[in-house]
């Protein structure tokens, strides 16, 4: 951490910026700082992103902002747009690569048919953009899958896998294997592991995409609902129709699965993993309130509850692609994307937290509060940056066409 500051530096900054004071920031690199360091107290709005126009693109229903990423050193945000359309051709999907310091446009890619909506889900590292498409057809064959490696530094593809390529390891006959239904990333050697519904399956692929294996009962049956995340050791995956979150390691074994607190009916509704903690969040506890538990990432023992800071259903952490996103033992944040400030109807809410107490360092609207906006359904935070997607907000540049989708870029005062 930059100079030392702590966490309850960090608490000082919030609670000054939240009352309208100038807060407390850190030296930007000009003068000897982090040069990714904002300088901002948390909280501060850095940028906004809308999705940007392709040749003919309507940009109507593009839920651009379904899902998020930054690169594990921070340089870039990657957002995607699972319904994106090009040439006014809906829910072929698209991602786009963006300078995580000032929100420059790096590149854009597109999903190659109708309805393969690319961008359901995203992993990212230092040198590719893994991005599925679960609704990828092979021919004859439905709702096959696939996902594509991107290369991060110019936007072309690197390779793509899907049952197709390994029909001897991952299955046959190909239609609703719905492969790639998930997707996590290892950031220390660009290997990535997808999970294929049909036989209940990870399988791990190295750089190039060799397929190095599977793992079965990844959850405990075939499934379409199903969250990952990782770090460079486990890998997580949840699902609360099943009440369960399970550990895995990159060399396919399976570590076992997380004790759930008791009180809890849908446990798993979305984790997230860093060095320091897993999170994983419970949508239904408390009569739907919600509710965060985080666990020690080594030894994977109970650390502490973080409630809903709201007392009703607001999908606290919930039933989203990426609503929950931890940063070693810095940041968590969590979305309450049917959240209801200043009265407006599911315009949405977010929460940055500190995990090492579970007290909150932030809270945040929307600039442009809108109903039905789902501002906080997606959220994810790095060092320096946390970004919450709005994809249901309308955007001026779509003549006011609602699900268009919107993404804010804050700084967490790092």
């Amino acid at each position: 951490m930059p100079l030392g500051f702590g966490s309850g530096t960090r608490r000082a900054a919030a609670n000054t910026a939240a009352s309208g004071g100038s807060g407390i920031g850190l030296l930007g690199g000009a003068f000897g700082g982090d040069p990714l360091s904002t300088g901002n107290p948390i909280g501060t709005l850095e940028y906004t992103l809308e999705a940007p126009q392709g040749s003919g693109d309507t940009n109507y229903y593009d839920w651009f902002g379904w899902d998020m990423r930054f690169t594990p050193d921070g340089t870039r945000l990657v957002v995607s747009q699972r319904y994106g359309d090009e040439g006014s051709s809906q829910t072929k999907g698209s991602v786009h690569c963006y300078d995580a310091t000032d929100g420059t446009l790096e590149w854009s890619f597109y999903g190659d048919n109708i309805g393969d909506r690319l961008g359901s889900d995203v992993a990212v590292t230092n040198n590719y953009v893994y991005v599925t498409s679960p609704y990828w057809d092979y021919t004859s064959y439905t709702t096959v899958g696939k996902f594509t490696a991107i290369n991060i530094n110019n936007g072309t593809e690197a390779w793509s896998r899907s049952p197709v390529n390994n029909t001897s390891d991952l299955g046959n006959p190909f239609k609703n294997q719905r492969f790639a239904w998930g997707i996590a990333a290892n950031p220390s050697d660009d290997g990535v592991v997808v999970y294929k519904v049909s036989g209940d399956q990870l399988c791990y692929y190295d750089s190039s995409g060799n397929l190095e294996g599977t793992r079965s009962s990844a959850v405990g049956t075939g499934s379409l609902v199903l969250h990952m995340s990782a770090n460079s050791s486990n890998i997580m995956t949840s699902y609360d129709a099943y009440d369960r979150a399970r550990v895995f390691t990159w060399s396919r074994s399976y570590v076992g699965e997380l004790t759930k607190p008791s009180g809890y009916s849908t446990f798993g509704d979305l984790n997230a993993i860093s060095n320091n903690y897993i999170a994983v969040s419970d949508q239904g506890w408390s009569s739907s309130r919600g509710r965060i538990t985080l666990y020690d990432a080594s030894t994977r023992n109970f650390v502490r509850n973080i409630n809903n800071p709201e007392t009703s259903n607001t999908l606290f952490a919930s039933d989203s692609s990426n609503a929950l996103d931890v940063y070693e033992d810095l940041f968590l944040i969590a979305g309450a994307w049917q959240s209801d400030p200043s009265s407006i109807s599911n315009a949405g809410k977010a929460f940055l937290f500190d995990p090492s107490d579970g007290s909150t360092l932030a809270t945040v609207t929307s600039p442009n509060a809108a109903s039905n906006g789902y501002y906080g359904m997606s959220t994810v935070v790095t060092r320096h940056r946390f970004a919450v997607g709005a994809p249901g907000e309308a955007t001026s540049g779509s003549g006011g066409t609602k699900n268009a989708g919107r993404v804010y870029v804050y700084s967490t005062g790092e």
